[in-house]
């Protein structure tokens, strides 16, 4: 199932009925800027405000580490990023453990933002 809003997608990995739905939970935020060896990510916890950002290798299996002990926290996660042809085993592992994926589209992000220079902590924002 897909529902554009803006220049987003959400993309429902077949587990549109978790429980963060169904009760109306507040998500934690992800923006992910993704990279084949690697994500910079930016995120919120909506509980405590508490804004972070961090590097996560997938060669060193950080990346997946990362998001399975969210989920053995119970965390309710929203992750959004640009559409990238290197993230399907991303996108496998966030469906498998039914957190809710956003995909923009990075031409109409980028036209969006107004910025001087690029860098990966940037895009992570």
């Amino acid at each position: 199932m897909h529902n554009n809003v803006s220049s987003l997608t959400r993309v429902d990995c077949d587990c549109s009925t978790t429980k963060a739905r169904e009760e109306g939970a507040e998500h934690d935020h992800y923006r992910v800027d993704y990279h084949p060896s690697f994500q910079q990510i930016a995120f919120v916890d909506t509980e405590s405000g508490e804004y972070s950002e961090r590097q996560l290798h997938h060669s060193e299996g950080e990346a997946e580490k990362f998001y399975r002990d969210l989920k053995r926290k119970g965390a309710n996660v929203r992750v959004g990023m640009e559409a990238t042809g290197h993230a399907r085993w991303f996108e496998r592992l966030l469906a498998e453990l039914g957190f809710e994926l956003w995909i923009g589209d990075p031409a109409e992000i980028n036209a969006r933002r107004v910025r001087k220079q690029k860098t990966d902590r940037k895009d992570a924002d």
